[in-house]
């Protein structure tokens, strides 16, 4: 009884680790993926310059013009990029769509939705997988 009892609380702490660990690593992803998306506007880039190079504040308002100026330049090739994309992979699907059948039509849509979904509201989001 007592090798029982033994055995699992081992399992269980075991177990308890595991989730813990995969919890933690799930909330260090996330936050790195929203630090990484926070660069794609001209504010979230400029404070990841400030931050990576430690500046203080009398450096940051020497460089200030010249990182807001090409921060905004960075975020507006990022969204000509994101359209540019965007409208390529609207004419891929307009070019084979007469040489698919339905399924693989809907396959190609749920694949090509991982361009767009970042664009949309959250909440579109959730209307969007419930149909």
């Amino acid at each position: 009884m007592k090798l029982f009892k033994i055995s699992i609380a081992i399992l269980s702490l075991v177990a308890g680790g595991f989730f813990a660990g995969f919890y933690t690593n799930r909330l260090l992803v996330q936050q790195e993926i929203r630090q990484v998306a926070s660069m794609r506007s001209a504010q979230g880039l400029q404070e990841s310059v400030y931050e990576k190079i430690q500046a203080t504040p009398a450096q940051r308002t020497q460089i200030a013009p010249a990182v807001e100026s090409y921060a905004a330049r960075i975020a507006t090739v990022h969204q000509e990029s994101r359209a540019k994309r965007r409208a390529l992979v609207d004419s891929l699907q307009v070019q084979i769509e007469p040489f698919l059948s339905a399924q693989q039509m809907q396959q190609l849509d749920n694949f090509c939705d991982r361009y767009y979904r970042y664009n949309q509201p959250k909440r579109q989001l959730v209307d969007n997988r419930l149909q």
